[in-house]
């Protein structure tokens, strides 16, 4: 069966058998990007009765893909594929309800920065948290919608993320029948609405969430972004950034893979993005292999 992914606007090929209720298999987008020992956990449901679909790890939505038909002009070249995709949002009480540092990163936050620097973060950023003490990183779009929250487990000491599963709020809510069954994800950038209230700020992006709210410190004239992963980079999420100057700050190791798809996406989106080299020319061989990031770095810095 053809699919097509609401969050990232790609087309997928994903042998669904027939029968009734929900099928369990890999899912198309993340599955190939996860650890090897991941690689083959069925994190994708698919509802046969309804023809929506959903990954419990990346978050992603899936359709049923449709053809445009013969008859129909296609008023714009860029757009590949027929959907009814709608923007879906959450309601801002969840995110309200949600608010505190009573987490694990919060604890890590706590022993690495000042009251005023923490509150600095919260206001950029809202962050929530859980019963368990995992953190909700709150995604909400250059509208201000919410569109998700990304729940993740960290060590409160090292500010690791823990080997548990990353989950999103929109996931439980329709587990718990509070979000309609059809209700779709549609990704965007991790601090996107910060864009709006600073439209002449340089903006930095980089892969994690943890690594925005942390570097925010440190440069707090530039508007931190977040992908949420390497794979989420591409150019249906990073169109709000077009006319904008972007500085890619990648993971140690994954440079070149970011320099080939800001090209691409740079000169489809018109934007000027441009890759930091300094950590990689910065770090040791120690360093690179355990794949630091800017916020590492800034904090051993500061230590």
């Amino acid at each position: 069966m053809e699919l097509y992914c609401t969050t990232n606007n790609n087309k997928y090929e994903v042998n669904i058998p027939q029968g009734r209720g929900e099928y369990y298999t890999i899912c198309p987008v993340c599955s190939s990007q996860r650890k090897q020992k991941n690689q083959k956990k069925r994190c994708f449901g698919w509802s046969r009765e309804k023809n929506v679909g959903h990954c419990m790890n990346c978050g992603s939505s899936f359709v049923e893909f449709h053809e445009f038909n013969n008859s129909e002009k296609i008023k714009d070249k860029s757009e590949k594929f027929q959907t009814t995709q709608q923007i879906n949002s959450i309601n801002p009480k969840y995110l309200n309800l949600s608010l505190g540092l009573n987490s694990n990163l919060g604890d890590f936050l706590k022993a690495n920065f000042t009251q005023e620097e923490i509150e600095q973060i919260m206001n950029k950023y809202h962050l929530g948290m859980t019963k368990d003490r995992s953190v909700i990183f709150w995604y909400i779009d250059i509208q201000g919608k919410i569109r998700s929250g990304k729940i993740i487990q960290y060590d409160n000491e090292t500010g690791k993320r823990a080997k548990l599963n990353i989950s999103w709020v929109h996931s439980k809510m329709k587990k718990h029948n509070q979000l309609p069954e059809d209700w779709n994800f549609t990704r965007c950038l991790f601090g996107e609405h910060l864009l709006k209230t600073n439209p002449n700020a340089n903006v930095c992006l980089v892969e994690g969430e943890k690594t925005a709210i942390i570097a925010s410190v440190f440069m707090p004239n530039e508007i931190w972004l977040a992908t949420g992963g390497l794979n989420m980079f591409n150019e249906n999420v990073c169109k709000v950034l077009k006319g904008r100057k972007v500085i890619i700050f990648p993971d140690l190791g994954a440079t070149q893979m970011w320099r080939e798809k800001a090209i691409e996406i740079s000169q489809n989106i018109g934007c000027k993005m441009v890759i930091s080299e300094k950590l990689e020319e910065l770090a040791t061989k120690e360093q690179k292999a355990q794949g630091l990031d800017i916020a590492d770095y800034l904090l051993m810095v500061n230590d």
